[in-house]
């Protein structure tokens, strides 16, 4: 079996190095790229810390114990992960062949 990996962006904060000055974000919500293998992932719907909502625009992802917010929607990964077939996009997503 052929280990599917997909790249997804995350949200995370960018803090200072430790030791320099406050603790307190130099960047918030930077998007950083990363390659994820679907087998090991466990996937979950976002919920804010703040409110105790879950945001549909987001989804969480652990990957060997380590949470990451990711830039998708849960039922797109969902999707993803359940299938294990990638969108097809422009002209040929369009196809009735593809499909």
């Amino acid at each position: 079996m052929v280990n599917m990996k997909l790249e997804l962006e995350i949200l995370t904060d960018i803090l200072p190095p430790n030791g320099v000055g406050k603790r307190k974000p130099l960047v918030k919500n930077a998007k950083i790229k990363r390659l994820f293998n679907l087998d090991e992932v466990e996937l979950e719907e976002y919920i804010d810390i703040k409110t105790g909502k879950t945001i549909p625009k987001y989804c969480g992802v652990y990957n060997k114990d380590v949470y990451y917010k990711i830039n998708k929607p849960y039922e797109q990964l969902k999707d993803l992960i359940l299938n294990r077939t990638t969108p097809i996009l422009g002209f040929a997503g369009k196809s009735k062949k593809y499909k």
